[in-house]
């Protein structure tokens, strides 16, 4: 049986055409599991992202533009993905809990507060999440594939 697994925003990313280096291939997560999870926040961070190199003179604002409203087709048409409740009591209690253990990113927070409220596998190479997670959320775990 296939676990649930959340996936961590990095992954997303090349779907809206930002390449990063990351050990873990959205492929060969795609080939590992039937269902992968995420949350809405992923897509609010990859807008933020794409700004972000437009701020660096690096993409035109057009392309980052088009390039967002491309990815958001492709990922919205492919049926292995499936978006999880952007937030909830339970989830922002537990995302306060790892503010206050020292993740000061918010986006993160929320991807590892739905994993952990959801009981998903959580698949990052974000070493201050897995540091954080590895001490104190023991029954999550983080996947290598």
């Amino acid at each position: 049986m296939n676990p649930k697994v959340i996936i961590d925003t990095s992954y997303l990313l090349p779907i809206f055409g930002v390449e990063v280096k990351t050990k873990i291939k959205l492929v060969d997560i795609l080939r590992s599991y039937i269902k992968i999870y995420y949350n809405p926040i992923s897509l609010v961070e990859i807008k933020w992202v794409l700004y972000r190199i437009v701020r660096r003179g690096l993409l035109p604002l057009d392309e980052a533009r088009k390039s967002y409203r491309e990815g958001l087709d492709v990922l919205f048409r492919d049926k292995r993905f499936r978006q999880t409740s952007l937030t909830s009591s339970s989830i922002e209690e537990i995302a306060d809990k790892l503010e206050d253990l020292g993740l000061r990113d918010y986006f993160d927070r929320l991807i590892a507060a739905t994993a952990i409220a959801g009981e998903y596998k959580l698949i990052t190479e974000d070493k201050e999440l897995i540091k954080i997670l590895k001490d104190d959320y023991r029954y999550v775990i983080l996947e290598n594939i």
